[in-house]
């Protein structure tokens, strides 16, 4: 996904995995899951490339109940385990509840767009 900004000073571009989470073993700690903090948070650097912003997100086909990955963080509140859950990028494509069924998309412009 390639989005332009207002600003051509950033030029942001989105690695996007629409496998799902229900066969990820290693949790919040696999590299798969782990590759939007890396990404953004200082682990690479491309600087013969100005402006250039990487984003990856992960979308889940099925709840994340469905998915069971809620067993990766058994302890946690559900508010904490959905904020582990944005904080990673990891996006419900219908979440229970919502009669949207393009609102993944929405927030993934709406993350990408706000830096």
């Amino acid at each position: 996904m390639n989005i332009a900004e207002r600003s051509l000073d950033v030029h942001p571009r989105n690695l996007i995995d629409p496998h799902g989470l229900r066969n990820e073993s290693g949790g919040f700690n696999s590299d798969r899951v782990r590759l939007s903090k890396y990404l953004t948070g200082g682990g690479t650097h491309f600087d013969e490339v100005k402006g250039l912003k990487l984003n990856s997100f992960i979308l889940s086909p099925s709840t994340f109940h469905d998915a069971a990955i809620r067993r990766w963080a058994p302890d946690d509140s559900d508010e904490e385990f959905a904020a582990k859950c944005d904080d990673h990028n990891l996006i419900e494509m219908t979440p229970a509840g919502n009669a949207n069924p393009t609102a993944y998309v929405r927030k993934i412009v709406d993350k990408t767009l706000s830096g």
